[in-house]
């Protein structure tokens, strides 16, 4: 990891240590292209180390590098099964699926037949009809 901050700064000539709030953004960014974001922070972290060890001070503590990671909103409505996707049919029950984990951005919709099984309690078309009632 520290090999990866001086060559980043010596391919752009910039001196490692110690490092200016810009250097630091353009080498989150420089990192941003190639790592996911969850690796980011161990190589910023790596600078750090660097800082203390010269007996500098932390460097990431007076910048904010926007190093939160977002987390999907799961709260979302349009991403829930809603009482109007699921479609009542005579012999058999259609839920209408407008979010799962391969269709993320609402891209297609999802028709799933769930077929009638009469006199069982697990008959998907009896069912819903008892939870809602």
């Amino acid at each position: 990891m520290a090999k990866t901050y001086f060559r980043f700064c010596l391919y752009f000539a910039l001196i490692p240590v110690p490092a200016s709030g810009t250097t630091l953004l353009r080498y989150r960014a420089f990192l941003a292209r190639s790592l996911s974001p969850s690796s980011i922070p161990g190589y910023l972290n790596m600078v750090r180390l660097l800082h203390l060890e010269a007996g500098l001070d932390d460097p990431l503590t007076d910048w904010t590098l926007g190093l939160e990671i977002e987390k999907p909103d799961y709260t979302n409505n349009v991403k829930q099964l809603c009482i109007s996707d699921v479609v009542w049919y005579d012999n058999y029950v259609e839920l209408i699926v407008r979010h799962t984990k391969t269709i993320q951005f609402g891209q297609r919709v999802l028709r799933v037949p769930l077929s009638a099984l009469p006199g069982s309690p697990l008959c998907p078309g009896s069912a819903p009809t008892w939870i809602i009632t």
